[in-house]
């Protein structure tokens, strides 16, 4: 017998949904840019700014939701269930569960996380008679439950029914080799982050410098209603643009901060890897000092 049986969520719906998300707001955040670039001063430059500053908040999200369910498993063996969801993971002992059925036995009005779409069906939900609910599955179809005390974990494996024979059929050797109760959640990780002091000093120097940039360029605009972007090709002043505009290198800056945020942490959970962790979160503190010397040379040629 093998010692353990992987199973799956459904991928491809919720990768190429999530996908097209992401192109499109990658596309509707570079149209922003562009626009607000060429933008007068007033509303319609902040309307125009609104899809930026969705795609920076967006991306990395569904960026995650991505990689997460790409690594998405449900292991079974004879000690238990692990389950792997990104950086969510949870180790459950064979006899700290009660029982695993399908999910139509619970009943007709389970509830559904607030927020989910299709490769993401996450979240916790309270049921009236105080049972916790986590979904970690990719699709509220063919929903495989798992009950334990006081907790109720909903997954969706692409073959539910292979999933319950072999949970049913590995229960009887609980006693053999149990593995032990274990709970990660992405908190976790950012505890260890925080805790390193490298990687402290970098991350705050990184957000102090994009504060600082925002809040070196809110100061700047009112003092000035137009600025040179740099000498045309005859060493004379280009014609100026609207000083609002200068509200763009902040955009730009907090849209790299994040991305690199996000993926130093990435790396970050391997021993092996997290030199590059430190470079991605370096690279951040470096260009938060690019930014701002963009912005006294404009300031001064202006």
């Amino acid at each position: 017998m093998e010692d353990r049986y992987a199973f799956y969520p459904s991928h491809r719906l919720g990768l190429i949904f999530n996908a097209l998300l992401i192109v499109f707001l990658i596309a509707a955040g570079t149209w922003s840019l562009w626009q607000a670039s060429n933008a007068a001063i007033g509303p319609l430059f902040l309307l125009y700014l609104l899809p930026g500053c969705l795609a920076l908040v967006g991306v990395p999200i569904l960026g995650y939701r991505a990689y997460a369910l790409w690594r998405a498993a449900y292991m079974v063996e004879p000690g238990g269930i692990r389950l792997r969801w990104g950086l969510r993971e949870e180790d459950i002992p064979m006899d700290a569960i009660l029982w695993v059925r399908p999910w139509q036995e619970l009943g007709p009005d389970i509830p559904l996380p607030f927020l989910h779409w299709p490769g993401a069906l996450l979240g916790t939900r309270r049921l009236p008679d105080g049972t916790w609910l986590e979904y970690l599955a990719a699709s509220p179809h063919g929903l495989v439950a798992i009950g334990l005390q006081g907790r109720i974990f909903g997954i969706s494996p692409a073959a539910p029914e292979d999933f319950l024979q072999t949970c049913n059929r590995l229960a009887e050797f609980a006693s053999l080799a149990s593995i032990s109760a274990r709970s990660a959640y992405p908190s976790f990780l950012l505890s260890r982050i925080w805790a390193e002091r490298l990687a402290r000093l970098q991350l705050l120097s990184g957000l102090v410098l994009a504060v600082l940039l925002l809040v070196a360029v809110s100061l700047a605009i009112p003092s000035r209603q137009f600025v040179s972007l740099g000498p045309a090709p005859v060493a004379s002043p280009v014609e100026g643009v609207s000083a609002v505009q200068l509200l763009l290198l902040p955009v730009i800056n907090g849209f790299f901060y994040l991305s690199q945020l996000l993926l130093g942490i990435y790396f970050f959970r391997r021993e092996a890897e997290r030199v590059l962790a430190h470079l991605a979160w370096g690279s951040s503190v470096l260009s938060g000092f690019i930014f701002l010397a963009a912005l006294f040379f404009i300031l001064r040629a202006g």
